[in-house]
């Protein structure tokens, strides 16, 4: 057996390493029929059990393309570093536990991912070409992260304890506190429970055909496709209904067979299209960015009138506008003046009518 020692940070990793590793476990979910875009099981969104935070990059879909691969039962997830600290052992530690987990899935095994902290941004040069680059967050370029199912089941249990809170190094004991909150809203989503509720309704009336925004997203949809390979736009379609669900923590859309097919089969279509063309600048990315696309196009799909900011009310969004400063001329001309101006100005701009749900009106995309 493999990885008996925890795995902390990543070395000698470049930006097509990161798309590498996205292919290879899109190839392994192909071939055992375990695609997480059209399975009929859709996780809550990958949580990192310590922050509660979900990865808001391509590393996101890393995570439940692994998950899937395995036959992971959550998307909870943790980096090496603190895993090793908090004393988690991998099952491969356990001959017993890991060789059950093998039976049970053939394709399980405690190889981590590695988390790159890429950011996908538009180049100043040319826009229609997209390219990755590093955050310099830490210091850390890549870490190594694990599956929570990829730990035995008593180093485990051990995070989910109140024993672990009388730890006596403080780092522990704080992480602890932070896991146990963690694992019950990735379970429960009791916090997030209001804003759901927002982003559920804000699918419902942004894709609405008289919503005020759907010539806009229509527009913005077609940006996106306008350099896009067939594969490439059955793939986005798919992906963003996928992560629409994930957001709103409901089924709402029904894929035929057929759909489904037309989805793996484009997969093998792109990976065929790197396989053959590996002297292509940036070919082994073509995958990524197009999950990524579909990932950046479901997010403003949940926000207030499809606004490129997260703000998922009306009342954030006239918070946010009142809360703009005012240009320095008119603060120096009169204060008292500018704040009427001000107030005025948001008025009018949000002096607009409310809108309500229609049950059984045309929807659009």
């Amino acid at each position: 057996m493999r990885y008996e020692n925890i795995t902390t940070y990543a070395v000698n990793r470049d930006f097509d390493s990161n798309y590498k590793e996205i292919n290879s476990l899109i190839r392994e979910n192909l071939k055992n029929n375990t695609m997480p875009v059209i399975s009929d099981k859709t996780f809550p969104p990958d949580m990192n059990v310590i922050t509660g935070k979900t990865r808001m990059d391509i590393n996101k879909e890393k995570i439940a393309l692994k998950a899937a691969s395995i036959g992971a039962t959550s998307t909870m997830w943790i980096y090496g570093a603190d895993a090793a600290q908090l004393g988690l052992e991998l099952k491969t530690k356990n001959p017993v536990e890991y060789q059950k987990a093998v039976k049970q899935n053939p394709n399980y095994n405690c190889r981590p991912v590695v988390i790159q902290n890429a950011r996908e941004r538009f180049s100043d040069k040319d826009m229609s070409f997209k390219s990755n680059t590093l955050s310099e967050s830490l210091c850390i370029d890549c870490q190594c992260a694990y599956l929570l199912d990829q730990f035995t089941e008593k180093s485990v249990e051990r995070l989910f304890t109140e024993k672990l809170l009388e730890n006596k190094i403080p780092y522990a004991s704080y992480m602890a506190k932070e896991i146990l909150a963690n694992r019950n809203e990735y379970n429960t989503g009791e916090m997030q429970a209001e804003r759901t509720k927002h982003i559920k309704q804000n699918l419902f009336l942004n894709l609405q055909k008289s919503s005020p925004v759907f010539q806009e997203i229509v527009n913005k949809r077609n940006s996106i496709y306008k350099n896009y390979l067939p594969e490439q736009k059955i793939i986005f379609d798919c992906y963003y209904k996928h992560f629409n669900e994930q957001a709103s923590g409901e089924k709402l859309y029904n894929f035929s067979s057929e759909e489904k097919k037309n989805v793996l089969n484009a997969f093998k279509s792109l990976l065929k299209k790197i396989d053959e063309n590996k002297e292509v600048k940036n070919i082994n990315g073509i995958i990524s960015r197009t999950i990524f696309d579909a990932y950046s196009f479901s997010e403003r799909l949940t926000h207030y009138n499809f606004s490129l900011e997260p703000i998922y009310t009306r009342d954030e969004q006239i918070q946010k506008d009142a809360n703009r400063r005012i240009p320095a001329a008119m603060q120096q001309e009169s204060k008292n003046k500018a704040k009427t101006v001000q107030n005025e100005q948001t008025k009018q701009k949000f002096k607009r009518p409310s809108f309500s749900m229609h049950v059984g009106e045309d929807r659009g995309l």
